[in-house]
């Protein structure tokens, strides 16, 4: 063992900025009842309340029963959120150190109260508490150090005694407290390192964990703010954007990254073998939380960058990719393999974890995590229990179940009295002063006399206990006894009790300790330069042990430190029957590094043949510290394709330019997943041959011809959302519809708006013989049937969707598909879907797999044999063509837009890359990293050629989206399409509206001599958008008239024309203009708010306004709305529900999905807004988000832990929040809310 320092570099030491605060003993009131809903047989009560434990987001209980708190206020008050300050994003994406987020800080100061003062306004602490009178209640404290509220300071989320020291977590240090004469009062503040915390990200996500690893270490979690640590011994570790865990020495020293790619890993905790576990929260877009068991060198794929991703790219790899997610049978096709999936998916926010140490608690219980469940409100909150099972080399779940509920629970944790203890924050997601410890107890099991015997020794401490007892102690029932002895025999240097308990105790728990504290000596030895024989070769012998887990761990221990004399025992141990073995052996020959092991582990990864991910992780760690480029480059041209697959992933670990031969192979999976590591890593010298990738994808021939699928498509409007009822009795069906199409594509309309109906029909002529499964999407619920031989009355449900999911997700739900059902070629079947809209996105599409496995989707829209795994290939394809950005590039990225068998997600991102070749955003379209090109921006007149040959050809395209952006993006840069062909867009009132808009725009920038036709024929059409494009297009060439058409609607337009016409005045350069908008902002704009659905838009028009009059008017409403809720009044009317429903599900800031239930999806901190609109007005649902305190909702706690919004969205956004959300009418019974 690594003893504690004994002199520390005066450099080091901090004089202690102590605001000295004395015990202090308060006669006060005893503490309430505990709330806690606990199991039969056990009972629990609160024996803390404040002043005693408040914010407290983790505590540390000592044996003699002094609390350690880390407590914070810093919660969205120093240390910040991206979705609060979005204004900061783009400078957190880039930063790279402290240094770099404190510059960045200062940058932005002027947008905080205070400037750099706000961030230092509020202290984190670390509180004492002891029950000083001994009637197991709380009742003297002293804050044992603080304040901590430096500028860069994060929120202090671990803290842990080590001996006679106090380490505590807090970014961007990890702190050494000591209390040298016993005041309660730590004299000495010492930070072991510092770096950590480079970004915001998100707040909460800080430095936490904290746990004695059985090694001797202590290990420590970070969530996805980064790290840039240069440590002692000169090394730098480095990543600005993952969550990780880390350990080192009991002295500091030797500080490594164990493992990465967490989101938010709050505790960590080893289960009896030594394997270390923790929970990880949602990014808040539907995936679900996660239990990992973190594995040494691995990476479970998540990103900072990825939690303000978007719409069809949602959270970037980790939703499209699932890399969240436990394997499937649907996601095991295309999730990566360079991530270690999650074990299972328990809980919704994971905070505190603690493993059971072995007495207190009923038998059922033994071996078993216990994990807080933090939702922000109580009654949803909760404790978990369940057991990690070894499976393989890995692990699954077992029984994961409620164990406690009633708590807003932080952390729990095992005292000496055979008790659970478990923190409760004051409520809400921000600091109030407030807290309470509860004590949850089993009595029958806590009198055991073993719990207090543990106690005793725990307090006297181990120092002075003979060998020959601390071997026995070795075999202790409480794992903490064991692991004080194991370590006080390893500091001892007692090599040869440890190696009698390792090889002759006839139970498995002590000798495991035994064979940890045999490392622990061998690895202070090696630390010392001295031999490490005596120590490690017990172990050699152990590898032959009929214990399978002492086999593992004998394995595990002689690669920490590496004992080369065990190669050949280890070779021997690959092919062990147990593959915990196998694994822990693999680890250890990597560690070793002996070349002669290779044909060995690529034996033993050719005989798993992927079957089992965590010893394939174990083989391939191997290969790569060992590092033989050239036995790793053989394993490319290997006909296994496990054998290609390790290749990749080893080659990924050192990004080897090597992945380029991958590209190429014969197996998809494997090209995708060099693709991966070619793109993401980056690997630059390899970007040009996946870019090529895309040649596979060009047009086989001429563009698609329109399909012969005649398809009915009848849309009827009603009053309100029918979503959620039965759709195939719904008897609105049967009334006349208010509009009817026939179309050659099986799907609905995308821009319907709010509360409608959509049937689709058709007689289907099936093309060959074979089994057909059919599949249905839509936003939001919908149903899909058959018959099979054409007559309406036998029509039968084969599908449907009780939720939303999102265009192209046609694997969601088990429900959206079919079963298979039998075809035969000329066959007529009708078939009908049915569609209900509610309010935000609406789409509605049917699709079907034919017998020769391609899938077309819709139907009708061009088949595709794409696998799965093609669309995060061409997502990387694209983006590698779009950072080289030569014209051939360009056309390469044409090609994929232009390909009607793509899937339409595909070809989407493929025009979006279009459209922003010339000048690429910064940020990586796939990753979201911060990553600019380095030819930016480019020659369009190289680049015009290739534009002016591809874009008339998709303004053509049988797909609406690609048509409509291609018209845009060729009236944006120049580029001519027939006008013909524009004008009759235009005129014809079949298309769609947004296709004669385009077209309206782009025929605006010629000089056509029929433009004038078609904005009057426009002035006159049925559409409002139309309309309103006609105005502009009018008022860029004619100012007065367009003042007058302006002026016009402003009396006589719809909403959305009166909307658009503010905007158009704002820029009109006209008195009358000015004095309108001055006129209408005086009495929308005025103190205590009024009602209008342009009012928003008059907002926006004052700000833009160069008049300093107009302008005050606005600036002077930003004030007063910051204070005042009833200025938003001006949020009641007017709002967009389709814009509103983005803002709910994807907006960074106001993140709805992370506590609330829409369509069944999202958390249950907060009440399900499923049926809100039923049972709040407007008025009500505008109040919940710019003054959420005003509004709560029984059951979930005597305070909102929901945000005031105000800070966070813009006016327009509030206002299309609250129209959405005055669209859920309709309960979703799938929810269960």
């Amino acid at each position: 063992m690594f003893s504690p320092i004994s002199v520390i570099l005066p450099s080091l030491l901090q004089a202690w900025p102590l605001i000295v605060i004395p015990a202090t003993t308060i006669q006060e009131e005893p503490p309430p009842p505990s709330t806690a809903k606990v199991p039969a047989g056990f009972s629990a009560e609160v024996i803390a309340t404040e002043p005693r434990i408040q914010d407290a987001v983790a505590f540390w209980i000592d044996p003699d029963g002094r609390l350690l708190v880390a407590e914070s206020e810093r919660t969205n008050h120093g240390a910040m959120d991206n979705r609060s300050s979005p204004w900061q994003l783009e400078d957190d994406l880039q930063s790279l150190t402290v240094e770099d987020r404190i510059a960045y800080m200062e940058k932005w100061k002027d947008k905080r109260s205070n400037g750099m003062d706000f961030y230092t306004e509020k202290p984190d602490r670390v509180r004492r508490s002891i029950d000083a009178d001994g009637d197991g209640i709380y009742d003297t404290s002293t804050i044992f150090a603080g304040p901590f509220n430096d500028v860069p300071d994060g929120i202090g989320a671990g803290v842990m005694t080590i001996g006679d020291e106090v380490w505590y977590t807090n970014i961007p240090n990890l702190w050494r407290l000591k209390d040298a004469d016993g005041d309660g009062i730590a004299e000495i503040k010492e930070s072991i390192q510092t770096g950590f915390g480079v970004r915001f990200a998100l707040y909460g996500h800080d430095m936490h964990g904290l746990a004695l690893g059985p090694d001797g270490r202590v290990y420590w979690s970070i969530g996805d703010r980064g790290y840039h640590l240069e440590t002692a011994d000169g090394r730098v570790l480095a990543d600005p954007r993952a969550g990780a865990v880390f350990r080192c020495e009991r002295d500091g020293s030797n500080l490594e990254v164990f493992a990465t790619g967490l989101r938010n890993p709050q505790e960590i905790a080893f289960n009896e073998v030594g394997d270390l576990f923790t929970g990880d929260n949602t990014s808040d877009s539907g995936d679900r939380a996660r239990v990992v068991f973190v594995a040494e060198a691995g990476e479970t794929g998540w990103t900072m960058d990825y939690q303000t991703l978007e719409g069809a790219n949602l959270r970037g790899p980790w939703e499209q990719e699932r890399i969240w997610e436990v394997v499937t049978d649907e996601n095991i096709r295309f999730r990566p393999d360079w991530t270690l999936p999650p074990l299972a998916h328990v809980g919704s926010g994971p905070s505190g974890l603690a493993y059971h140490p072995g007495l207190g608690l009923p038998s059922e219980y033994a071996d078993h995590f216990f994990m807080c469940d933090f939702t922000g409100s109580a009654p949803k909150s909760k404790v978990w229990a369940f057991k990690a099972i070894p499976d393989g080399a890995g692990y699954r779940i077992e029984n994961p179940r409620p164990f406690a509920t009633g708590m807003l629970n932080t952390d729990v944790a095992f005292d000496w009295d055979g008790r659970i203890l478990v923190s409760e924050w004051g409520g809400g997601w921000g600091a109030t002063g407030k807290g309470s410890l509860h004590a949850i107890t089993h009595p029958d099991s806590a009198n055991d006399p073993r719990i207090a015997e543990a106690k005793a020794i725990a307090i006297a401490g181990v120092d002075d206990i003979g060998v020959f007892r601390l071997a026995e102690l070795l075999g202790n029932d409480d794992a903490r006894i064991r692991q004080m002895a194991q370590f006080e025999l390893a500091d001892r240097r007692a090599v040869s009790a440890l190696e009698d308990v390792a090889r002759y105790d006839a139970r498995t728990s002590p000798r495991l300790h035994a064979i940890w504290g045999l490392g622990q000596v061998a690895r202070s030895e090696a630390a010392r330069n001295r031999k490490i024989t005596a120590a490690m070769s017990p172990l050699v012998v152990l590898l032959k042990d009929p214990d399978p887990e002492v086999r593992a761990q004998a394995a595990r221990t002689l690669g920490d430190p590496a004992f080369a004399p065990a190669t050949d025992a280890l070779v021997e141990a690959l092919v062990d029957p147990s593959l915990r073995v196998r694994y822990h052996a693999a680890m250890t020959l990597g560690s070793i590094g002996d070349p002669s092991a290779i044909p060995y582990l690529v034996a033993m990864l050719a005989e798993n043949d992927d079957r089992d991910r965590w010893l394939r992780h174990a083989g391939v760690v191997a290969l790569a510290r060992i590092g033989d480029r050239s036995a790793v480059e053989e394993l490319i041209v290997s006909p296994s394709p496990a054998l290609r697959r390790v290749a990749v992933l080893t080659l990924r670990r050192w990004a080897d330019s090597n992945l380029e031969r991958l590209l190429f192979d014969e197996d998809l999976s494997i090209r995708t997943e060099a693709a991966r590591a070619v793109h993401d890593l980056p690997v630059p010298d390899a970007m040009p041959a996946l870019a090529s990738l895309a040649a596979d994808y060009r047009p086989t021939g001429a563009m698609q011809p329109k399909s012969a699928l005649k398809v009915r498509r009848e849309i009827r409007r009603t009053s309100e959302s029918r979503s959620g009822q039965d759709l195939t009795t719904l008897a609105e069906f049967e009334a006349e519809p208010d509009l009817v199409e026939e179309i050659s594509v099986f799907e609905g309309i995308d821009d319907g708006g709010s509360d409608y109906l959509t049937r689709l029909e058709s007689r289907l002529v099936i093309p060959e013989t074979g089994t057909y499964r059919f599949a249905i999407v839509s936003d939001d619920t919908s149903v899909l049937r058959i018959a099979e031989d054409g007559n309406p009355e036998t029509l039968r449900e084969i599908a449907r969707l009780d939720r939303w999911v999102g265009p192209n997700q046609w694997r969601s739900e088990p429900s959206q598909q079919s079963e298979p059902i039998e075809l035969e070629a000329g066959q007529v079947v009708l078939l009908e879907a049915r569609h209900a809209q509610s309010g935000g996105g609406n789409h509605l599409a049917v699709g079907w797999t034919r017998p020769d496995g391609s899938f077309e989707g819709p139907i009708g829209g061009g088949r595709s044999d794409l696998d799965p795994m093609e669309t995060p290939l061409l997502r990387r394809v694209i983006d590698a063509n779009l950072r080289i950005g030569g014209a051939s590039n360009l056309e390469a990225i044409a090609g994929i837009a232009m390909n009607p068998d793509l899937p339409p997600v595909i070809r989407d991102e493929a025009m979006a890359a279009m459209a922003t070749f010339d000048s690429p955003g910064p940020r990586d379209r796939v990753l979201g990293w911060w990553r600019p090109v380095e030819n930016s921006p480019r020659d369009l007149a190289v680049l015009k050629p290739v534009y002016a040959r591809t874009l008339p050809v998709m303004s053509e395209d049988g797909r609406g989206e690609i048509r409509t952006a291609s018209r845009e993006l060729a009236g944006r840069i120049g580029v001519g399409l027939d006008p013909t062909a524009l004008f009759d867009t235009v005129m014809n009132p079949k298309e769609s509206p947004a296709d004669r808009v385009a077209c309206l725009r782009q025929l605006g920038r010629s000089d056509d001599e029929r433009l004038d036709d078609a904005i009057s024929s426009s002035l006159a059409s049925d559409a409002p958008t139309l309309r309103a494009e006609a105005r502009d297009q009018t008022a860029r060439r004619d100012p007065a008239e367009g003042l007058t058409l302006y002026l016009d609607a402003m009396s006589a337009g719809t909403t959305y024309e009166r909307q658009r016409a503010i905007a158009g005045l704002s820029k009109l350069d006209d008195p009358r203009a000015s004095q309108r908008i001055r006129g209408l902002a005086a009495g929308l704009l005025g103190v205590g708010g009024s009602t209008s659905p342009i009012a928003v838009e008059i907002l926006e028009a004052t700000l833009r306004s160069g008049d300093p009059e107009i302008a005050a008017i606005g600036r002077d409403w930003n004030d007063r709305a910051m204070d005042a809720a009833s200025e938003w009044s001006i949020a009641l009317e007017g709002g967009d529900p389709e814009a509103g429903a983005l803002v709910a599900r994807y907006h960074p800031g106001a993140q709805c999905l992370r506590c609330h239930v829409i369509d069944g999806r999202g958390g249950d901190a907060g009440p399900s807004l499923d049926g809100v609109a039923a049972r709040s007005d407007a008025a009500t649902l505008l109040q919940s988000v710019i003054d959420p305190q005003a509004v709560l909702v029984e059951g979930y706690g005597a305070a909102s832990a929901m945000p005031n919004l105000r800070a966070v969205l813009t006016p327009r956004e509030v206002r299309d929040l609250v129209a959405y959300l005055g669209t859920l009418e309709n309960v979703n019974e799938s929810s269960g809310h």
